[in-house]
């Protein structure tokens, strides 16, 4: 159809004005050069000549300037179709900070609060067509799992393995992480980007350094909480009574060996000897159960239900007092240049990537038969 007809280059015509000037020069240069009918009598031009007759002189000048035609309409890209091209393109920035805290791992709201923030950010990531998008993850400390990038589809196909097993150290660092993502922005020059945290809570936060990093950014911040709000106590008199030397306080509530997730191994070993998890003292990380743990429980050694002190107490080392004739000792050596550029790439991989350590337990006991 004729309306949809377009040129991609319409301004490339003005070349076809050029045609006649070129059709001109060729016809002037057929006729001032390699005239023989100046010199050779017109009856004898045709037999000693054949080749000067008027049609093959005329194809000379027009076939050239036919081409230089073609050329100029093809290059101005005729179209049968248009595609918008966007000048402008969207800067949007964003930058999300998760919390990959232990606490994250709490089930007040189903299946957990890790596994919430996951869908949320999955769900984020579809609705973003345009801008970068940038993924920070904390604990004890902070780390980019992804730099701003348009391929959220990077980003989503590393949200399964976020969980707080992967975090080298414990604890709930959200002041360096929001440093961390401010830095992000900074680097890539996106003034004006966005920064959502998603957490369960803020210990030990320290709004001035945040203040600062947000400020030398340019960067707004937006909070969402994970997890169920805690009620408020109700105030009433009894409450407000003192408590009675007969009636003691409730314990706090601390995570037993039970509420712990389990390993397979030890799973099967629980199930199969119908054992109750709560029983057994668990001397793993944060009193989970381990497979020795069961098994001393099963050989008749005394078990009590584990609680969050009891299980860190094995691991708590005495702070020893250093000793003057050791303080006399001691010397501080400055870093060589090569241990200090090791020590650099160290913290700037460990900034950057998410380091992470499984361990996987086989049974072999089914192949060890076999042998």
């Amino acid at each position: 159809m004729i309306d949809g007809f377009h040129l991609l280059r319409p301004d490339l015509l003005w070349a076809l004005l050029a045609c006649p000037l070129v059709a001109l020069a060729l016809w002037y240069r057929r006729v001032h050069q390699g005239d023989w009918t100046k010199v050779i009598d017109a009856e004898l031009l045709p037999y000693l000549l054949p080749d000067q007759r008027g049609k093959s002189q005329r194809s000379r000048v027009w076939i050239p300037t036919l081409l230089l035609i073609l050329v100029t309409l093809g290059a101005a890209g005729p179209s049968l179709q248009r595609v918008e091209l966007p000048v402008i393109k969207r800067a949007d920035a964003l930058v999300i900070v998760l919390d990959l805290s232990a606490s994250m791992l709490a089930a007040d709201v189903q299946p957990s609060r890790v596994q919430r923030a996951r869908q949320k950010i999955l769900d984020l990531l579809d609705t973003r067509e345009e801008g970068v998008t940038g993924l920070v993850v904390f604990a004890g400390d902070a780390h980019v799992v992804t730099p701003l990038t348009d391929d959220t589809r990077t980003i989503a196909n590393l949200m399964p393995a976020l969980s707080p097993a992967i975090m080298p150290l414990p604890g709930a660092d959200a002041t360096s992480a929001l440093e961390l993502a401010a830095e992000l922005l900074l680097t890539a020059g996106a003034q004006g980007g966005h920064i959502l945290l998603m957490t369960d809570g803020l210990p030990n936060f320290e709004s001035d350094r945040v203040r600062s990093a947000l400020d030398d950014s340019g960067a707004s911040l937006a909070i969402l909480n994970e997890g169920a709000a805690p009620a408020a106590p109700a105030v009433s008199e009894a409450a407000s009574a003192p408590v009675s030397a007969a009636s003691p306080a409730p314990a706090p509530a601390v995570s037993t060996a039970s509420d712990l997730p389990l390993s397979p191994a030890v799973r099967r070993l629980v199930e199969e000897n119908n054992l109750n998890p709560a029983t057994i003292r668990g001397t793993g990380v944060d009193g989970r159960l381990t497979k020795a743990d069961v098994l001393a429980h099963m050989k008749g050694a005394p078990t009590a239900p584990a609680t969050l002190a009891t299980s860190a107490a094995p691991f708590a080392m005495p702070r020893q007092t250093p000793r003057p004739e050791d303080a006399a000792r001691e010397e501080r050596v400055p870093m060589s240049r090569l241990r200090r550029m090791i020590a650099g790439r160290l913290k700037e991989a460990q900034n950057t990537a998410a380091m992470l350590t499984t361990f996987n337990e086989v049974d072999m006991s089914s192949l060890m038969k076999l042998r």
